[in-house]
């Protein structure tokens, strides 16, 4: 037998009835000869409530992160359903009309039904957790930074989070739960990337924080380099992790600059420079002193200072003549100098246009060096340069062939020698690299002319 209304089963008779009637709420079946009377009722049941909602719980431990719609529905076995009430979160049970969505937070939903002939359901009780708010997390950083964005003391990192939901379960920085305070005493720069996590499983969008720490203020110094009529003055700075941002200096009384490169004083007398650096963090040294002497010019050497050969200093000599020793005997036993650097040091014969003017002379252990080698030396005024380089040497472009084998010292060449010519400006520092495929150094002089 079935329910007229739901079509749901009833009662379940075996047997073969061939009629079935109900009369003062009892059931008579007919099998053939047979009539049976089923006592009871014909409404015996109450309704089925249930609650149900538009989606599972998709948070941790049956949170849901969203707000699901909840639908009651109730069903009754003989009869159908008159009406089902409920109530959310307390207050008065209403008349339930159509499904609706639930709250962030608690959510207990109660409701019965009455069916058609009067009969109450139980009252079903439902309750769900939702959470839809995002954690949020805040760093905390001592001490704070200087306006460069450095730290230049030890540093101490915290780290909270709020949720005002479910609660936050944990704050993960790099990969692994946060517990403590995180210290930084090593200089260095260092990237945080963390996010909070709360009891639903809501998490936050992931932060970044980098922390530059430099704890040392930068250290100077001074290179000081005098020779008559002219010093060199040359500024250095280290730091240990920012780098050097810059060096400021103030020369006499002049104006504070910032120092670019070497500086070259040319007025003779007491000079003092005073000078500071400064590194990327926004470090700066201390305030550094240097008192130095410009010595004035003698007559001798007025137009080159500072000749080195691999970085070693060299005399300058003048003036350059047709018996100019170009290699100085630096033996340790004079009388014991080979006879070959004896012919090679000494100058045969000269043109006419290069005398009179200063010239580098070199050491007789200078021809025993292998390799690359470099000639540097810094002028004093504007002269003309003239160089005697073997055949085999490549000069750079700055240089001007004036006359090719040159008869001037035929014990390194026999086929002469070639000569160059270029013009120079006061504070110029030269620099001639000669390669080790040549066999003898480059004799290098410095005059003045009218054109």
């Amino acid at each position: 037998v079935n329910n007229v209304y739901s079509g749901n089963e009833i009662w379940n008779v075996k047997g073969n009835i061939t009629a079935v009637a109900m009369c003062n709420g009892k059931l008579f079946a007919a099998d053939k000869n047979i009539l049976r009377s089923y006592e009871g009722s014909s409404n015996t049941s109450a309704p089925c409530v249930t609650v149900t909602y538009s989606t599972p719980a998709d948070g941790t431990d049956n949170w849901y992160k969203g707000l699901p719609v909840a639908t009651i529905k109730a069903d009754d076995k003989e009869t159908y359903v008159e009406s089902i009430w409920y109530r959310h979160n307390g207050g008065e049970f209403k008349p339930y009309t159509e499904s609706f969505t639930v709250v962030e937070g608690d959510n207990l939903i109660e409701a019965y039904a009455f069916d058609s002939k009067g009969m109450k359901s139980d009252i079903v009780t439902s309750f769900i957790k939702t959470d839809i708010t995002i954690p949020e997390s805040s760093i905390y950083i001592t001490p704070v930074k200087n306006e460069k964005g450095w730290y230049e003391n030890d540093v101490t990192v915290r780290f909270t989070a709020y949720d005002s939901g479910s609660g936050v379960n944990r704050i993960v920085v790099n990969g692994n739960v946060y517990d403590k305070p995180l210290e930084f005493t090593k200089e260095g720069t260092y990237e945080l990337t963390w996010y909070a996590v709360d009891n639903a499983g809501n998490k936050e969008e992931e932060r970044t924080e980098v922390i530059q720490l430099d704890k040392y203020n930068p250290t100077t110094g001074i290179n000081v380099r005098s020779d008559k009529g002219l010093s060199i003055i040359r500024l250095e700075a280290q730091d240990s992790y920012s780098g050097v941002d810059y060096i400021k200096y103030v020369l006499d009384n002049g104006n504070e600059k910032t120092y670019e490169k070497e500086l070259l004083i040319y007025e003779p007398g007491r000079h003092t420079i005073r000078w500071q650096a400064f590194d990327k963090s926004g470090r700066k040294s201390g305030l550094m002193t240097q008192t130095f002497v410009v010595q004035r010019e003698d007559g001798i050497g007025n137009f080159m200072a500072f000749a080195e050969l691999n970085g070693k200093k060299h005399e300058v000599k003048t003036p350059f003549s047709y018996d100019s020793q170009i290699y100085a005997n630096d033996a340790a036993d004079y009388t014991k100098w080979p006879y070959k650097y004896w012919e090679r040091a000494y100058l045969h014969t000269l043109p006419w246009y290069v005398t009179g003017g200063d010239y580098i002379q070199y050491l007789g252990s200078d021809m025993n060096i292998k390799g690359k080698r470099t000639v540097e030396f810094y002028l004093k005024k504007n002269v003309t340069l003239y160089m005697f380089a073997g055949p085999e040497m490549a000069v750079d472009g700055s240089w001007t062939l004036v006359e090719k084998k040159f008869g001037m010292q035929g014990d390194w060449y026999r086929e002469g020698w070639n000569v160059y010519k270029r013009k120079a400006s006061k504070g110029e520092k030269i620099v001639v690299e000669v390669g080790s495929n040549v066999l003898a150094l480059p004799v290098i002089t410095a005059k003045q002319e009218n054109n």
